[in-house]
């Protein structure tokens, strides 16, 4: 501690000055790294949620160009070009279940997850991912897809049945 004591009458001064010591030094420096880590995760989940719930996904396959453009679009207004490949680098396009498992819940149980992915050469590209009551909507998306580039690109449907979590046990 540092002061300085002034005495001027009819006043009395005194500064004091408090020094930073090294466990001022730890506590700051802890508070500020939590802080910082709680502050990314925060940020993490929002820009998670912004997304889930204002960005949706444009494909659109030109049968004339023989390419497939993929779009993201921010408020179905604002639109961004994410890719662009040709109908060659597509391996096949899938609909499966191959993202079906256990899932944490009250207790481990076996959910089922549809999904239908363009498979290109070196990546994959997911188009969507639903459950079971959503699986309608899917296959009559996937159907509607091979009716119109069936003759362009390899269509495939992978669905197996996943036996449940009680016969491993």
């Amino acid at each position: 501690m540092r002061y300085q004591f002034t005495d001027q009458p009819p006043k009395l001064i005194v500064q004091i000055e408090s020094r930073f010591t090294l466990i001022d030094f730890t506590v700051l420096l802890v508070c500020f790294i939590l802080g910082f880590i709680f502050a990314l995760f925060f940020w993490i989940f929002f820009v998670a949620v912004f997304l889930k719930l204002f960005v949706s996904f444009e494909f659109v396959f030109d049968s004339e160009e023989e390419k497939v453009l993929h779009f993201i679009k921010l408020f179905s207004y604002i639109k961004f070009k994410r890719r662009e490949f040709q109908f060659d680098e597509v391996s096949e396009i899938r609909l499966s279940n191959e993202d079906s498992g256990p899932a944490l819940q009250h207790k481990l149980v076996n959910k089922d997850w549809y999904s239908l992915t363009i498979l290109l050469s070196n990546s994959y590209i997911r188009m969507a991912k639903v459950q079971m009551d959503e699986f309608e909507e899917l296959y009559h998306l996937y159907t509607q897809l091979h009716q119109h580039l069936g003759h362009h690109l390899l269509f495939k449907l992978q669905i197996s049945h996943i036996s449940s979590l009680e016969d491993h046990v």
